[in-house]
């Protein structure tokens, strides 16, 4: 019973990962890059692992200055992702 609860749990927190990742996109689209910034931070808060939301954070980093932040976000998309990373749907089930 566990396993179906631990499963459904992870499945909502990649829904709410989408939809942060979703939000900054249109927030970013706007202008609002700090607003997106953090809507990055919070998909990455539910789904640690998602490589589209690591790589678009540290983009966004870069380009509001944020040099030293965004390398350290890129060495952890590399690391965590051997140098390509895959979006949520991409991903195989452990």
């Amino acid at each position: 019973m566990r396993t179906g609860c631990a499963s459904t749990s992870k499945e909502a927190n990649e829904t709410f990962a989408e939809a942060w990742y979703n939000l900054s996109d249109l927030l970013d689209d706007q202008g609002r890059s700090e607003a997106a910034i953090d809507c990055l931070r919070r998909a990455l808060h539910a789904a640690p692992e998602y490589a589209d939301a690591m790589f678009n954070l540290a983009l966004l980093l870069q380009r509001n200055n944020k040099h030293a932040e965004a390398a350290e976000g890129g060495l952890v998309f590399r690391h965590r992702n051997n140098g390509a990373g895959k979006s949520l749907a991409q991903r195989q089930p452990p």
